[in-house]
Parts: C-alpha cells; sequence; structure tokens
C-alpha cells in the first residue's frame, strides 16, 4: 500500500491529479467521477471557438450534408439500422 500511496503522490500534479475513487459501490463511485468531472470543467469555464466566415459556411455545408444522408434513408453514426449480429457479406 505505501509503493501505491507513493505513486500517486509522486505523479500527481495540480494539473494532472490523481482522484482515488473506492468502487464498492457503483452509483456512488460514478457520482464521485461526475463531480470530479463538473469541477474541473467549471474550473476550465471552456467556451466555443469563434467561426470566420470560411468556417462558419464550412460547417453548413457539413450540417447539410449530415441532414441530406439521413433523408436519403442512408444510416448515418447513430442510426443504424443493420443488426450488427448478422451475417451479411
Amino acid at each position: 500500500m505505501d509503493a501505491y500511496e507513493d505513486a500517486i503522490r509522486s505523479t500527481a500534479t495540480k494539473h494532472a491529479p490523481w482522484y482515488v475513487v473506492l468502487a464498492d459501490n457503483k452509483w456512488f463511485s460514478r457520482l464521485v467521477i461526475a463531480a470530479a468531472i463538473v469541477d474541473r470543467l467549471e474550473e476550465l469555464d471552456p467556451k466555443f471557438p469563434d467561426l470566420d466566415q470560411d468556417a462558419l459556411r464550412a460547417l453548413e455545408k457539413a450540417q447539410k450534408q449530415l441532414a441530406d444522408e439521413n433523408s436519403n434513408g442512408r444510416p448515418g453514426r447513430g442510426n443504424q439500422t443493420e443488426d450488427r449480429g448478422s451475417s451479411r457479406p
């Protein structure tokens, strides 16, 4: 146990801390992990980047392509209609 604690202490930094989470209770460990992520994201205060006109046009074009794929019946990533267990060639 001492080696484990030494490794944690020696490698944790302000920008890359370790979080030791007990796994005795699954829902509680998930709660602790989610809270740590939320706290860190609030500290970081992430913002969407400002896009220039060229980037906005490229984004709109990509959105239109994705919308067209879905309306044409072609499956997109979260819209799989094929059975993954099938043995189609």
